[in-house]
């Protein structure tokens, strides 16, 4: 039994260590594997340790740090039992930069790892495997509903993410082959940048792989139901068949990941209760994945995971989106974008490009920002989902926004604007 003056790791905790590390011990020329298949279940000769001591009079004790750091992943560091006891001794080699610097090792080395498909995808574990394949094959006719959605996206073609502590970018399509072997994960974007786009990409890539059952669930429409994501989740005609201990059952395994989008897109209120319900079921079921979508000003997110970038599109997938929207035609719009001043930024954001790539035949080819944006709030008005809540935002002045952000563009020669400066700019409209 833990001592009351020890702030341990939480088992959440350990597994989020252990995961990151690979589930190799982080001692650099160990490296032991240390979860392993019986015939009844598994063998774990792992221990999560702390960097800085759980109690007073432990190695490397901080009295400055919090018990919620000291508790923290971020304090661990993922050994093998020899090597664990080894960095619990009083041998001064074993310093907190030198520890920290191995787990940051590990950690990219287990990246690495996982993306170039260098290793095994983590720890066997014993599962239902009939129950696995039902929840499998409901999140897959799911997936299939929302092909027919305007929330799919147009294309294909994978999009590019730089993912924290990982020097090389990564396809989703790389990304989703190892997602379920990697720590719990944020994706970072602006408006415009696919990031609904990226989360079905994963999914697709996933399902295909075989090697997890994703769940994508928009929190935007979430947050009008009033109900449990859980609920939201099983109350889809995809997952009729699945109770509520079915699907925890699956869950309690590796494999299960919620992709959940738009955390931006929450109000503050709706923002607290989903706050305290994905906490909860992270704390429930430990082994459960989640991804997280939202905008840089917005990453309050309610767990801990490694960061990634949405990249924009480069010319090769700029082409590719083109020619797949509009055959050679498309590809003459982006070719001519290229060579128009101000364009050549804005079709690397894939909302724009859309927009251009969506002029009528015989339209008149844009020359400024002003003039693709003009073009996407005209689109968006002739739906009458996106006109609707264009309106309730904007109150029909949306022209005059419009104006003042193009003006500001212009002036400053720049295709991307701050939020402040934005605001700024539109304090004259809203007096």
């Amino acid at each position: 039994m833990a001592s009351k003056n020890r702030d341990d790791f939480s088992e959440k905790t350990r597994l989020q260590i252990a995961k990151r590390a690979g589930w190799l011990c982080s001692f650099p020329t160990c490296r032991t594997p240390t979860v392993g298949a019986t015939s009844d279940g598994e063998i774990n000769i792992g221990t999560a340790a702390h960097i800085c001591a759980a109690a007073p009079g432990g190695p490397r004790y901080d009295k400055a740090m919090s018990l919620e750091e000291r508790s923290s992943a971020k304090n661990g560091i993922w050994m093998c039992r020899d090597h664990g006891k080894a960095i619990d001794s009083t041998d001064p080699e074993f310093t907190v930069e030198r520890l920290r610097e191995w787990k940051r090792q590990a950690e990219i080395e287990s990246w690495r790892r996982v993306l170039r498909n260098e290793a095994s995808r983590g720890p066997i574990v014993a599962e239902d495997t009939q129950l696995a394949l039902r929840v499998r094959t409901a999140a897959e006719a799911d997936l299939k509903v929302f092909r027919r959605t305007v929330k799919w996206p147009s294309t294909s073609v994978a999009l590019i993410l730089r993912v924290e502590r990982f020097e090389e970018p990564v396809t989703t399509s790389a990304l989703a082959k190892a997602i379920t072997s990697l720590d719990d994960l944020i994706l970072v974007a602006g408006p415009g940048m696919g990031k609904t786009t990226t989360l079905f990409q994963i999914a697709e890539g996933v399902l295909a792989s075989g090697n997890g059952t994703p769940v994508v669930v928009p929190l935007g429409d979430w947050a009008t139901e009033g109900v449990t994501v859980l609920d939201s989740i099983l109350k889809r005609p995809a997952f009729n068949r699945i109770s509520e201990d079915d699907f925890r059952k699956a869950a309690d395994q590796p494999g299960v990941v919620l992709l959940l989008d738009g955390w931006n897109e929450l109000d503050a209120q709706a923002r607290a209760r989903a706050r305290v319900q994905i906490a909860r079921l992270k704390a429930e079921l430990p082994k459960l994945g989640l991804v997280v979508s939202t905008r840089r000003q917005a990453l309050d997110v309610p767990f801990e995971g490694a960061r990634v970038d949405l990249l924009p599109l480069n010319e090769d997938q700029q082409i590719q989106i083109a020619v797949a929207t509009g055959g050679d035609a498309g590809a003459k719009i982006v070719d001519q974008a290229w060579r128009t001043t101000g364009l050549r930024e804005l079709v690397t954001v894939p909302l724009y490009l859309a927009a251009l790539l969506s002029l009528p035949d015989g339209a008149p080819f844009p020359t400024t920002k002003e003039e693709v944006l003009r073009h996407f709030v005209s689109a968006h008005e002739k739906e009458a989902s996106r006109a609707e809540a264009l309106h309730a935002v904007v109150q029909g002045f949306e022209q005059d926004y419009l104006d003042g952000l193009a003006a500001l563009a212009t002036r400053t020669a720049n295709t991307s604007i701050t939020d402040s400066n934005a605001r700024r700019s539109l304090q004259p409209v809203d007096r």
